[in-house]
């Protein structure tokens, strides 16, 4: 009976994934959307953005939820891209979700005072959480993708023994 290889990635692989992957995601968010305005230099406003990104939207996501979700999963699930791409969309898209969710929309602006609107949030509300969410549930799925080629694609594959000696062909 043939030995099956899987993908066994390496500590320094991971710890490398986990470094790299937030700072990617900052970095692509930063492009996508810059802050800024009022700098002139357009890769000057991408540096800081990103740096802001990174410190208050990526790192501290993937501290507290990505690191326990590997943690809890990697003995259960298979290293898959699917299965990366999958845990990076959960990690990146929970805090806005959870935020948009708890955020008081009721409070509104009208004519010099504040009016209150008896706790609804419009249509427009929704669609707005949810684009917002699930621009957040895109890029933590391309860089789940990215945290999958840097900790589990080419890396060497482990023999494990076979599973027993019994004759192929069933009970």
């Amino acid at each position: 009976m043939p030995t099956t290889a899987c993908a066994s990635p390496r500590a320094w692989r991971i710890a490398l994934a986990f470094i790299v992957t937030p700072g990617l995601a900052s970095l692509g968010l930063a492009c996508a959307i810059p802050l800024y305005a009022g700098l002139p230099d357009w890769w000057d406003r991408i540096a800081r953005t990103a740096l802001m990104y990174a410190m208050f939207g990526a790192y501290p996501p993937t501290i507290v939820l990505g690191l326990p979700l590997y943690l809890a999963l990697k003995e259960r699930l298979r290293p898959t891209l699917l299965n990366c791409a999958w845990a990076g969309a959960v990690t990146a898209a929970l805090p806005p979700l959870l935020l948009g969710l708890i955020a008081n929309p009721t409070y509104a602006y009208s004519g010099g005072h504040v009016t209150h609107d008896q706790g609804m949030r419009t249509l427009w509300g929704w669609l707005d959480l949810g684009t917002g969410v699930g621009l957040m549930a895109l890029i933590g799925s391309l860089t789940g993708a990215a945290f999958w080629l840097i900790a589990v694609c080419g890396a060497r594959p482990s023999r494990s023994p076979p599973a027993s000696s019994a004759p192929a062909g069933g009970l």
